[in-house]
């Protein structure tokens, strides 16, 4: 079909939908055209299949077929008229128009939310010939997420959406992007650092939701700009963010003026979707209005207002939107209208909530990242089904697959009910969470747990500081080191000191508790190279493992002091640490952290040419961590039972070790690990000839170590130098830069 027959046919499709709608009210063209508001000529063109209608037309069609029950009657016979929905009229529209049926941004629920704001939506495409930072603001559950949602996600380029409702410190800002952009931060370099290289130059909108908490943070904004050129910026917040670069679209509540105004047509379509059976006569259409104004034309709270019609009629909706002790006077006078509005309708949403639902409500709220029913189940183990239910039917809760949100605006306020302000049974779900699952990283169901951590990883930093606002170090200290084999394998060093040195400062009697959470961040630091901080807290730990005699937390703190030392290249002393560690770990039952030390006895061994000793640890390390099912542990094992056979001229042995490690990296997605085994993969084509794929593979891990931040180790920095000059010796500098330009991070066969 040619473009001028389509168009025949889309015109052809509102031409006999037209016809039918007048034909089917008994109405002659003139009572059509006066219902739409439009000339007779105009009814008469479109019913020659010449035209569409325009979206004001659109808004009045819409309210006559809600007012007129178009599509009931249609459901009982009584009236066909080709379409069958709300939706399949939107459909057929969109298709008049000539546009594609999917090109709205997100269906008819995102165009409900924005309805009358086609004028914001084409300034805000405007504004980016002038600027590369935009702020949409306006008040609480004016549509800032949805207008800001709506145009990124019809943009064909790449965006990423970080959702800053949860975030408090502004500090956080940059870890909250650089997780949004999945972007993992390693040793050597910074969340900003990162942050940066992983947006490259690629153009990209980045979308900052609910900025208005951490204002303090609009430096970092202003230097991503200034450090990525091809990125553009979005943010929706309270309050402006006040740099050089931004500009501002204020937006202002929805038109609440008439019957045929957006926020009536909003309510009708929300209505619609709580009620189907509702009365939404023309004669209705005046309660609309009224209770439409009375809530300022904001968005959120005309949704919330219509959804009580699944339990209330339209007249007892506005009896009680109008009572003069009643929703509207239940707050402060010195509120502006819109937050008078916006409070007055969640309060009276919270006391048609039953005591046991109140109460769930108000301990749901402290959780920042949803919530599952397991969750609401552990607050409440008796009621909560039926309680969480109510609060879904109430629009308090909305459910995404299998979590459930508050709108931030619901949750602040339950907040601040009665009973509101407690969040310590929130705090007592994340301990009895982060625990076992902490353990079960070390386990055979690590990857499950992993996993579920991870789902729930804003709801546990939430509780975690929660803890260190109210001073409780003993529970900030059992989260803190519950979330550390998290933060390791996730590979978040910088996260993972921050809240380790905050909660090690907390009070506490429990000095146990306090010196798990300092050998952590020892381990960090010297995983991040610093290793004065790494040696200070590894010994501060070190004291009190000894003084209460504990060998599991004295052979911790001796590993890492340990690799405080080779980093150093105190051979000597490394080794003494990591075989008293292996020792002290080995006679307290502690298998799975045996694995490390005798990984590292194996590393040491090796780099001082004790190629037997190496073999030994290594292979003995590598029994252990297969027996106990530790993938995690696996890859770095064996690139170095890769290189001690490479070492001892074993090009085979090395080869088919160094590919069993990249296979098992690439499976748990270890960017390290899978560099580690690229380098192994390219000293034995090295050595066994096949120089060209070598410097290919020396390439990929080299761009995939500056991709995630990790710098080989120290101890290894000679011998991978010394490589790349033999490679380049027998090649050619001309050659060998070529064969380094192709190397690429995205396979092992580049």
């Amino acid at each position: 079909m040619n473009a001028s027959e389509q168009t025949d046919t889309v015109g052809d499709e509102w031409a006999t939908l037209s016809r039918a709608l007048r034909k089917a009210h008994g109405f002659s063209q003139q009572d059509w055209a006066a219902t739409l508001d439009v000339s007779r000529k105009t009814v008469q063109r479109w019913e020659h299949g010449v035209g569409v209608p325009d979206d004001r037309i659109e808004s009045n069609l819409v309210e006559f077929c809600a007012g007129r029950r178009v599509f009931e009657r249609a459901a009982r016979g009584t009236a066909s008229i080709g379409v069958t929905s709300l939706e399949e009229l939107a459909d057929l529209l969109v298709r008049s128009r000539g546009r594609a049926a999917g090109s709205r941004p997100a269906g008819l629920n995102m165009a409900r939310h924005l309805v009358g704001r086609d004028r914001e939506l084409a300034q805000l495409a405007a504004l980016w010939s002038a600027t590369r930072l935009v702020t949409i603001t306006g008040p609480s559950g004016v549509g800032k997420t949805a207008l800001a949602m709506a145009y990124a996600t019809a943009l064909p380029s790449a965006r990423v959406i970080v959702r800053l409702e949860s975030v408090t410190d502004p500090e956080l800002v940059i870890a909250q992007i650089c997780s949004a952009l999945r972007a993992r931060q390693h040793a050597g370099r910074g969340l900003r650092d990162t942050v940066v290289r992983s947006v490259g130059a690629e153009p990209t909108l980045l979308v900052l939701d609910n900025f208005e908490q951490v204002r303090a943070a609009a430096p970092v904004v202003a230097d991503l700009l200034a450090s990525c050129p091809a990125l553009r910026v979005l943010v929706t917040s309270r309050a402006p963010m006040r740099i050089t670069a931004e500009v501002t679209l204020e937006l202002a509540p929805l038109p609440a003026d008439g019957r045929r105004s957006a926020a009536a047509l909003l309510f009708v379509e929300h209505a619609r979707v709580a009620d189907p059976g509702a009365d939404l006569t023309a004669a209705a259409l005046d309660d609309i209005v009224h209770i439409c104004a009375r809530l300022d034309g904001l968005p959120l709270a005309i949704e919330l207002a219509a959804a009580r019609l699944r339990m209330m009629t339209l007249t007892d909706l506005r009896r009680r939107i109008d009572a003069p002790v009643g929703v509207l006077g239940a707050a402060p006078a010195d509120r502006a209208a819109h937050q008078r509005s916006i409070q007055a309708t969640l309060r009276w949403s919270y006391e048609l909530l039953s005591p046991t639902e109140q109460r769930l409500f108000a301990q749901l709220a402290w959780f920042s990242g949803g919530f599952t029913l397991d969750i609401a189940e552990a607050l409440a183990p008796a009621t909560a089904v039926d309680d969480v239910s109510a609060l879904v039917d109430h629009s308090l809760v909305h459910r995404n697959g299998p979590r459930y949100r508050m709108l931030e605006l619901v949750r602040l306020h339950a907040r601040s009910l009665p009973g509101g302000g407690d969040a310590a049974p929130m705090s007592r779900w994340a301990a009895a969470f982060i625990v076992p699952r902490s353990a079960e990283l070390r386990g055979p169901r690590q990857v499950e747990a992993l996993h579920e951590i991870d789902s729930e990883y804003e709801n546990l930093r939430s509780a975690l500081e929660y803890a260190l606002g109210i001073a409780d170090g003993e529970l900030a200290g059992r989260l803190a080191s519950g979330l550390a084999p998290y933060w390791d394998a996730q590979a978040m060093f910088s996260e993972a000191r921050r809240w380790l040195e905050l909660a090690a400062a907390a009070p506490t009697p429990n000095p146990i508790g306090r010196s798990i959470v300092v050998t952590w961040n020892a381990y960090f630091a010297g995983h991040q190279q610093d290793l004065a901080v790494a040696d200070r807290c590894g010994r501060e730990a070190l004291a009190v493992w000894l003084e209460h005699g504990i060998d599991a937390g004295e052979g911790y703190a001796r590993m890492v002091l340990g690799w405080v030392a080779a980093e150093r290249h105190q051979l000597d002393e490394a080794t003494t640490e990591f075989a008293a560690s292996a020792r002290l770990l080995r006679a307290s039952g502690d298998m799975w952290g045996l694995v490390r030390p005798l990984n590292n006895l194996g590393e040491v061994a090796r780099t001082r040419g004790d190629l037997a000793e190496a073999a030994a640890c290594c292979g003995e390390a590598l029994e252990l961590c297969r027996s106990l099912g530790d993938e995690h542990s696996l890859p770095s094992i064996l690139c170095n039972v890769a290189h001690i056979a490479l070492d001892r001229g074993d090009h085979a042995a090395g080869s088919t070790a160094a590919l069993e490690a990249l296979d098992i990296a690439e499976g748990i997605d270890n960017g390290v690990a899978r560099a580690n085994a690229l380098d192994a993969l390219a000293r034995a084509g090295l050595e066994a000839g096949d120089v060209e794929d070598a410097v290919r593979r020396w390439a990929s891990a080299d761009r995939l170590r500056e991709m995630i931040g990790v710098p080989i180790e120290a101890r290894d920095r000679q011998i991978y130098s010394e490589n790349l000059e033999r490679a380049r010796s027998r090649l050619g500098e001309s050659r060998f830069d070529q064969l380094w330009a192709e190397g690429s991070p995205s396979g092992a066969d580049s």
